[in-house]
């Protein structure tokens, strides 16, 4: 399938923003604007013929008026923003009095037309060019100590730490690492060995950092070097480094901010004694298109105290581009979660129509029982983390909110543990209509970690997630987990899942992918799940996963073209029982796969009900005759003689164009005679999303 990744599309696709400047009183309305004055009334949209009144200059201060209005028994208004870059010193920080109300909300906007950009950089702009392309900068505030920075951006383009070994264009995930060898040694946190003549000479970096995928490749880390022993092939880490898990054999890394690595266009090393930015542009005029370097965590923050019963209400935030946001060193690698955006207490607040880029975490984080608030219509581009994030525990967690219509691709540009949305706990969410792909990890996780730690009642419904578990594995396009043991609630229904990949390497330093992942993965217990009318195409161990849960239905479901098998129960003790897999449609070409696999001790009760499901392998009826090992049983006859899939059939389904991944079903499908119900494929990803669907 061919997919588009050009950025910023989503703007023709779903149109959000409204046409013009409502009509309304005078009052209610704000301007900023870049050639405006925080001085002036703020309430004409360009300043006026002898610039004595006009916009204000910067959106805090319009904050400001909307507040006096309110103190003045005004409720609600709106500020709309001007075409520019508007770099802020501090977030626009929502507070409880800011509070608008359902029928007047506080609306901060992007001016009909034109592009707003809010960002939490700060751009450079004195360069000196030196020899070998390389230009430098000078930066007191860095020597000073008073600003670090990470990233760097030339107009919307992420430009490349310099690093060993060089990035590779051409293989951007599979391409450019070195590997910890073999030595013999035990597993170290502290340093790693690796290989003679591998490292250059560092002598003039000054804080060398190492991106890691440690121990099995599920995270990726940043170490800080401590000190390089080339004596003895050794890199020494400091004692606050994010070491949290085990550095192994054939583990891949790569350093970077690594001076003498500076050696190709794109690329760029920070002197944080010196205080001096070295650069190597693409172009010339580098200049003219912008460098920018992040200096805020977050631009806008919602700062509610429910346990005071003080919210922030009815706020939307609409048509803004929001880009150059820092991240932070964390040893939390399994959920980092910078953010954009905060929203803490938070209700009925609305973040529409954005385009968030090249931002160091998600774009939105949701804590401290924010509920009923939309993220819709956004788009997430390259950003280091994921989509949104939602955290908290069962107490405090976010309740009912919605995330709809959102493109959001290419995320993890700094850490991989990541998802295009994330529910490290959050209950009663929505996740519709998105577009998600090129993830390192997922496309969107459910965690349950415990009782006081759990994800319940989410509904998972008409989204598209290509190209997801690019950088990792043991990991799926959906995945759950379910420690809690409880039956959650989830339901993830009616979407469209191609390409799951999966990547690992090798003690001796060799990189395999496609590698164990699956389409729906329901990990760790994870019950109580209904998986119905999704379709999965091009996966390794499985459409769906089991692992160790009961109560777990999996229904109207085509699961197509598994590598090493289709569908997968991984048994870990007596809990996982009374599970269904019913009028599914399994279809695949593999010669070695399995049709169903198992892992554990089978016992009887692991499946309440396996049956009216259409099987169907390229080399046709004989292939299910002769395969003698395919099924827990053996083969399928004897998994039919042990009970299972005995009205199940062996036919083709009938698809109505399955090389361009069209998956509907033509009139006359045997699948229809067993009871499969048709997919409702038009409202399926972002063609399916309007605004009527919210209130779905």
């Amino acid at each position: 399938m061919v997919l588009s990744t050009c950025l910023f599309c989503i703007g023709n696709l779903i149109s959000l923003i409204p046409a013009a400047v409502p009509v309304g009183p005078a009052a209610d309305r704000y301007f900023v604007a870049v050639n405006g004055d925080d001085a002036w009334s703020g309430a004409l949209p360009e300043p006026n013929a002898d610039d004595t009144d006009g916009p204000f200059a910067t959106p805090g201060r319009a904050l400001d008026a909307l507040r006096q209005r309110k103190r003045e028994g005004h409720v609600g208004g709106t500020v709309f923003v001007r075409g520019g870059t508007y770099y802020l010193t501090e977030p626009l920080i929502f507070t409880p009095e800011d509070s608008g109300t359902e029928e007047r909300p506080v609306r901060f906007e992007a001016y009909p037309g034109e592009t707003v950009l809010l960002s939490g950089g700060r751009p450079i702009m004195d360069w000196t060019k030196g020899e070998g392309g390389i230009w430098t900068a000078r930066l007191p505030d860095v020597q000073a100590g008073r600003w670090y920075f990470q990233q760097l951006r030339v107009g919307d383009e992420r430009q490349i730490r310099a690093r060993i070994p060089d990035f590779d264009p051409e293989e951007p995930y599979k391409g450019g690492w070195l590997f910890v060898p073999e030595t013999g040694e035990p597993d170290q946190r502290d340093r790693f060995r690796f290989r003679p003549g591998e490292l250059p000479l560092c002598s003039e970096s000054q804080a060398p950092e190492i991106v890691m995928f440690p121990a099995w490749g599920w995270v990726s880390t940043i170490l800080h070097v401590d000190r390089i022993d080339y004596q003895n092939n050794t890199i020494h880490l400091m004692d606050d480094s994010n070491a949290s898990q085990d550095i192994r054999p054939g583990n891949r890394y790569y350093l970077t901010n690594v001076r003498e690595a500076l050696d190709s266009p794109g690329e760029w090393y920070l002197d944080r004694t010196a205080g001096v930015l070295s650069f190597w542009p693409k172009s010339p005029d580098f200049r003219d298109r912008g460098v920018v370097a992040p200096a805020l965590d977050r631009v806008i923050d919602f700062v509610g105290d429910p346990s005071q019963d003080a919210w922030v209400e009815y706020v939307h935030i609409r048509g803004f581009r929001i880009s150059d946001t820092t991240y932070s060193y964390t040893i939390g690698v399994y959920s980092p979660n910078d953010a954009a955006i905060w929203m803490s207490g938070s209700r009925h607040c609305i973040v529409e129509g954005n385009t968030f880029i090249n931002i160091g975490g998600y774009a939105a984080r949701l804590q401290q029982r924010s509920e009923r608030n939309e993220f819709v219509g956004n788009e997430v581009a390259y950003a280091g983390q994921g989509g949104i994030i939602l955290i908290g525990n069962t107490a405090n967690q976010p309740k009912d909110n919605l995330i709809a219509g959102n493109w959001i691709h290419h995320g993890g540009q700094v850490y991989r543990h990541v998802a295009g949305v994330y529910a490290v706990t959050a209950s009663g969410t929505r996740i519709a209509h998105n577009r998600i792909e090129h993830m390192p990890r997922y496309g969107i996780s459910l965690k349950s970690f415990n009782e006081e730690n759990y994800s319940h009642q989410n509904v998972i419904e008409y989204n598209e997630i290509y190209f997801t578990n690019l950088e990792t594995n043991d990991t799926g396009a959906i995945e759950t987990l379910g420690r809690d043991k409880q039956d959650t609630g989830n339901v993830i229904q009616y979407n469209l899942i191609l390409d799951v990949v999966g990547l690992k390497t090798t003690p001796d330093g060799q990189i395999q992918s496609p590698y164990f992942t699956w389409g729906i993965y329901l990990d760790d217990y994870s019950s109580g799940t209904t998986v119905r009318g999704n379709v999965v195409a091009r996966f390794d161990w499985g459409g769906g996963c089991i692992h160790g849960g009961k109560n777990n239905l999996f229904e109207n479901n085509i699961f197509i073209d598994g590598l090493s098998h289709q569908m997968r129960y991984q048994v870990r003790d007596a809990f996982c029982a009374n599970n269904r897999f019913v009028r599914n449609i399994l279809v695949y070409s593999s010669p070695t796969a399995d049709l169903f696999k198992h892992t554990g001790r089978w016992h009887a009760n692991v499946l309440a009900e396996s049956d009216n499901n259409i099987f169907w392998h390229a080399g046709g009826a004989e292939f299910f005759a002769q395969a003698d090992r395919i099924t827990p049983f053996g083969s399928l006859a004897q998994w039919q003689e042990a009970g299972y899939d005995r009205h199940s059939r062996v036919a083709d389904p009938l698809f109505v164009n399955p090389a361009q991944d069209d998956y509907r079903l033509k009139h006359g499908s045997p699948a229809f005679d067993l009871g499969f119900q048709p997919i409702p494929w038009e409202k399926i990803g972002l063609k399916g999303y309007d605004r009527a669907c919210r209130k779905q």
